[in-house]
Parts: C-alpha cells; structure tokens; sequence
C-alpha cells in the first residue's frame, strides 16, 4: 500500500519539496506506526535540514521530515506495549527518513507518549520538543525559581513561546 508524503530529493529551498505517494510505514522492533493528524514544521530539524544549512544533521535522500507529530497508533512492531488506537505525540523518525510531513510517520515506542486530552491536535503536535527545550533550559540547566526575572530573547517561536509560558508557570 502507497500513502502520500511530502519529500524531498535535495538540499534547497521549499521548492523543493513535493508530494509523492510512498510505501507505508512498517514498524520494526520497538517502533510504532502512526496516522499522522499534525505536525509542527520544526525551524532547526525541518527548514535548516531541508536547506543544507545543518551539515552536522545528517539524512538521507529522498528524504520525508517532519519531527513533531501527533496522531493514532496503527501498527506496532516486536516488543512494543502501546495499543493501537492510542492518540500519542513525541518525535518521529525522521532522520531515518519516516517523518511526519506524510499521511503515516514512525516512530520509536520510547519517543511517543499519550497526547493530554486537553490539547487539540494543532496543539499537541507543537508541544514536546518545544516544552523540552524550554525546561531543560530554564530549569535543569538555569535553576529558574518562583520570583526570578526571565527575559526570552526570540519568544516568536515554539520554543520561546514555551519558555515564556513555563516562566509564568513557575511564577518568574
């Protein structure tokens, strides 16, 4: 069976992207296939990759990207306890080439996890890298405590929004 991804086969501007149809996913062991539902466009894995601007990124050609999805289980492969039909986020496969920019993503088991009820889609697909960032940032490198003072350079992208929104939370 055949899905629709977005790929390129190049280093380059957005115009080099284009809609293929492709093979399926199929997950091996410790990987799980999932209905893509969104995904962020990520400005560092995705654009820089995409462009040739991070030669320390390495993937391969033809390449389909997409790092942040968030969708349903379909499949799962040897070893992996999560059930089908599970709405999960996390990070796909994409320096494999099994991003999310498709109709179905891969992903590693220990890189997904239930998607919070509470988040729509667009929402859940924009939030663990993001989120991750920002905490290993403030918190587990910069002790950021209730009653500091947090300024966030650039907080036009994901994670500068998050950092914002996490200082809030911790009262900063």
């Amino acid at each position: 069976l055949f899905m629709r991804a977005m790929i390129y086969r190049e280093f380059g501007p957005p115009e080099v992207l284009h809609y293929e149809d492709v093979p399926d996913p199929v997950p091996g062991p410790g990987e799980i296939a999932l209905e893509v539902h969104a995904c962020s466009v990520n400005r560092v894995l995705d654009v820089a990759v995409r462009a040739g601007k991070q030669p320390q990124r390495k993937v391969q050609l033809p390449h389909v990207g997409g790092v942040d999805p968030v969708g349903i289980v379909t499949a799962v492969g040897p070893g992996v306890d999560i059930a089908i039909g599970t709405r999960v986020l996390g990070v796909s496969d994409f320096v494999s080439g099994n991003g999310s920019f498709a109709a179905e993503a891969l992903a590693h088991a220990g890189n997904v996890f239930p998607a919070p009820p509470a988040l729509d889609d667009s929402a859940a697909a924009g939030f663990w890298i993001p989120n991750m960032t920002a905490w290993i940032g403030l918190v587990d490198r910069g002790g950021l405590e209730a009653g500091q003072r947090l300024a966030v350079l650039g907080a036009a992208g994901g994670s500068g929004i998050a950092a914002v929104q996490l200082g809030k939370a911790l009262h900063a």
